[in-house]
């Protein structure tokens, strides 16, 4: 037997065991292959990932336009929704705006003013007694406008509150305080400052109105544009040239003013035959005089004025003129007593030039007429039942200047100015005084606006005078301007009051006196400007007598010899302007040089 065979069957199972595990080196070979194995994975599963981002990357970008795909197209929906809203609001304001806007005749504006006064009434004439006046008002003016077509529209003024005095002060007191009896709805009238009594009719003339209504329809009229012309009608403010004598009282540093009924029609016929032409216009009106007073010394009553003038617009040179007819009868002299008015004669001459930055200007007012049938005991006082309204009774303003804007002196202007004044010694005639400068054409603050008024008891301002004055405005930055002013002023008529209808009062001297006044106008905001106002008088000989022949008149003094005048009466005034239309572009603190709308 073979050895093998002789091998027994454990040894044969060794055997084969052994041989089943690999040597080393085919070991490190499985190994390697492994590996190899691991890395192939590896790599396959880096590519996917990859692949996966990059995937995911596109599938990210790709959402991302279409998210701003989206938004855009959101975003104009939306623009266009707003684009749609704001052209309907739009259009619902503009057709607003063509039924309902501002009138672009006159401003709108609320203004409220602080008042100091010092010895400026009759009251500074009177020994040991304080003439102190101090008072706020505001006043509170719109002017709409319906504009039916765009040549047909209804236009107005409201004054929805009207100088309404802070406090409400009343009017009881004469002579020692300026008001008193207080009452919320008391109304500044503009001019006086104290009760005075007129020496003609006897009335006792008022600073203020009491229980004044708010929402005062002061002008209400249609404007009608037709192919042939313009139709005014309705009661409407008397605007013309510079407004010494008429003036619509309209403007911030305004009061009081000339309202009218009329019916008007303005015309340029020649410019149907050349256009030429057209500058040249006429205008035709009648006036009803029953509801205002017409321009005789404040006279009322029922009457007519008709009257034709004529304007040319040119370019750089402006000249018309107009001549009125009035007839009135029955008209209120005062006490109880009536007059009539039988054609009065009114005409006026205006002119205005400019070249460049110089310009000249003019007007001229005359009246003269009759004042007839007046009641006992008139007549028998003055020996006549009629007074003579002279044709002496003249008015004149003669303004030039030079306009240096944009520039540190913004402009420089010079004005003349005359009011004639009545003898006070020939009760029946009437050598000037029968009209006088409204008191809304601005020439000072002091002297002017409130003394000479209340010394005459009229409610005007420039009143048996003449003077000469010199401003200029200086722009100190953007928002801040200073006007500087002098006057100097001279009395026209010596015998200037009377104690009665047949008493004058001695001559007064010649030299009224001399004005200086500063105003600092500051822009606080669009549309908003504040103003403060320093004005200070030298009191001339003039002056002094007439304040003392007032203070005699209302018997504060009991002879004018024993009487005290002031030599420097000043006041002080701080105003607020808040303008709503864009009428009044820039305010410097006075409406002198601001066009106004007349004709």
């Amino acid at each position: 037997m073979s050895f093998f065979s002789k091998c027994s069957p454990f040894a044969f199972c060794l055997f084969v065991a052994l041989a089943a595990f690999p040597s080393g080196a085919d070991e490190q070979s499985e190994i390697e292959s492994l590996k190899r194995q691991i890395e192939e994975i590896k790599r396959q599963n880096q590519e996917k990932i990859l692949e996966i981002q990059r995937e995911s990357q596109r599938q990210i970008e790709e959402l991302r336009r279409k998210i701003e795909e989206l938004e855009a197209r959101d975003r104009v929906e939306q623009k266009s929704a707003k684009e749609l809203l704001a052209e309907e609001l739009k259009e619902k304001e503009s057709g607003l705006k063509r039924i309902f806007d501002f009138n672009p005749d006159f401003p709108s504006y609320f203004r409220i003013r602080a008042r100091f006064f010092k010895n400026a009434t009759f009251i500074g004439a009177t020994e040991r007694k304080d003439d102190e006046v101090f008072f706020a008002d505001s006043r509170f003016i719109l002017s709409p406008m319906l504009k039916v077509t765009d040549n047909l529209s209804l236009r107005s003024q409201i004054d929805v509150a009207r100088n309404i005095v802070w406090g409400g002060l009343g009017d009881s007191s004469v002579s020692q305080k300026f008001f008193e009896s207080p009452s919320p709805s008391d109304s500044f009238r503009g001019a006086l400052l104290r009760e005075v009594t007129d020496t003609v009719s006897g009335n006792v003339l008022s600073p203020v109105e009491e229980d004044t209504d708010f929402f005062d329809i002061r002008t209400l009229y249609v404007v009608a544009k037709t192919p042939v012309g313009e139709l005014w009608v309705g009661r409407q403010p008397y605007d013309w040239g510079l407004g010494m004598l008429v003036n619509a009282g309209s403007m911030p540093d305004q009061d009081l003013g000339s309202i009218v009924d009329r019916f008007e029609f303005d015309t340029a016929p020649l410019a149907l035959i050349d256009e030429r032409w057209e500058k040249l216009m006429f205008a035709f009106s009648i006036d009803r005089l029953s509801q205002g007073q017409s321009l005789i010394k404040g006279a009322s009553g029922s009457g007519w004025e008709m009257g034709v003038g004529t304007l040319y617009r040119g370019d750089s040179l402006e000249l018309g003129g107009y001549v009125f007819l009035l007839s009135q009868n029955d008209f209120d002299i005062g006490g109880g007593l009536s007059g009539d008015l039988e054609n009065n004669i009114n005409w006026s001459l205006y002119g205005n030039y400019n070249i460049g930055s110089f310009f000249l200007t003019f007007e001229l007012q005359n009246i003269f007429g009759e004042i007839n049938d007046l009641e006992e005991p008139l007549p028998l006082v003055i020996g006549s039942s009629d007074v003579d309204i002279s044709a002496e009774n003249f008015l004149f303003v003669l303004r030039g200047g030079y306009s240096f804007s944009p520039s540190f002196v913004d402009v420089v202007a010079a004005e003349f100015g005359w009011a004639s004044g009545d003898d006070a010694t020939t009760p029946d005639k009437l050598e000037g005084n029968a009209i006088f400068f409204n008191n809304a054409y601005t020439v000072d603050n002091l002297l002017f606006k409130h003394m000479i008024p209340n010394i005459y008891a009229l409610e005007g301002s420039v009143i048996n005078s003449w003077y000469f004055r010199l401003w200029s405005t200086l722009r100190l930055t953007e928002s801040v301007y200073f006007t500087p002013q002098a006057l100097f002023a001279w009395v026209d008529e010596r015998n200037a009051l009377s104690l009665d209808v047949v008493t004058p009062l001695p001559k007064v001297r010649r030299f009224l006196g001399a004005e200086l006044e500063g105003t600092v106008t500051l822009k606080v905001l669009d549309h908003l400007w504040f103003d403060f106002i320093s004005s200070f008088v030298v009191s001339g000989g003039g002056l002094k007598d007439l304040l003392s022949q007032r203070a005699f008149i209302e018997e504060t003094v009991s002879s004018v010899d024993l009487a005290d005048p002031p030599d420097f009466p000043f006041a002080f005034q701080g105003r607020l302007v808040l303008t709503l239309d864009p009428l009044i572009k820039r305010w410097t603190g006075s409406s002198t040089l601001l066009r106004r709308a007349f004709w």
